[in-house]
């Protein structure tokens, strides 16, 4: 994508091409692919989130905006905060040199969901509830407006 002058964001000089990291921040609702729970599902079959307890992922759809599974967590504890998406995913991805072949693969099913909810969703969050058990809930907004995404929980003391 080419910007004029008047149109380019903030740092973008005229005739210059975006970066891909940027164009994501400026996609609309229409550039997004159709969310599906049952691919989605698929990809998060499986992958665990591991902390001082181990917990898989469950996939979540709230069709026309429901917020049960953002707003659950967050009415039952007053230990809200969101982290950002990016910084959550960074953390999971991570190759490390001592990752046992278990590690790769898990690192790699991480790298396939952040792609998935990046091409499918926008607004995306991270909202972790608690101090000790924790709710984590991912999720975004699908072109309709629904939000989908994953919730897991970790344990942390």
């Amino acid at each position: 994508m080419i910007w004029s002058r008047s149109e380019a964001p903030h740092g973008t000089k005229k005739g210059t091409e975006m970066t891909k990291k940027t164009q994501k921040k400026f996609r609309s609702a229409e550039e997004t692919k159709e969310f599906s729970l049952e691919e989605f599902s698929k990809l998060t079959e499986g992958v665990i989130f591991i902390s001082e307890t181990d917990a898989g992922l469950e996939p979540f759809v709230e069709f026309h905006g429901a917020q049960d599974h953002v707003e659950k967590p967050r009415s039952s504890s007053e230990d809200s905060e969101e982290v950002s998406f990016e910084k959550f995913f960074d953390r999971l991805t991570a190759r490390r040199e001592w990752h046992t072949a278990a590690d790769q693969k898990r690192t790699a099913a991480y790298s396939k969901i952040r792609k998935y909810l990046e091409k499918h969703l926008t607004d995306l969050r991270v909202v972790r509830s608690g101090k000790i058990r924790i709710d984590i809930v991912v999720f975004g907004k699908t072109p309709d407006g629904s939000l989908a995404g994953f919730r897991t929980r970790a344990v942390e003391t």
